[in-house]
């Protein structure tokens, strides 16, 4: 797990065809997101990134920073998927 901090606001933290290899919960801050002609808004609490899969995935859109300060915790896709398949058994 890492804990990862973007300083400014305007940052892009994801570009469209980018690979994902997290699963990620906003700590702090807000972030935009525009995908598929439509923008929402992920904040404190909301979660990103990949399902509970070993496939590669990419992301589709763009996701910024909107403010100053925003704080993510990362989990790797290997420890995402290895927790989920042990909670489920």
């Amino acid at each position: 797990m890492v804990f990862a901090v973007v300083e400014k606001a305007n940052t892009i933290v994801l570009n469209h065809g980018e690979e994902l290899d997290s699963w990620s919960v906003v700590v702090n801050g807000l972030v935009e997101v525009e995908e598929d002609g439509q923008t929402y808004l992920l904040q404190p609490g909301d979660s990103f990134g990949l399902p509970p899969t070993l496939d590669k995935q990419y992301f589709n859109g763009e996701m910024r920073t909107k403010l100053d300060d925003c704080q993510f915790i990362c989990v790797t896709q290997e420890d995402y998927y290895r927790i989920l398949r042990q909670v489920s058994n």
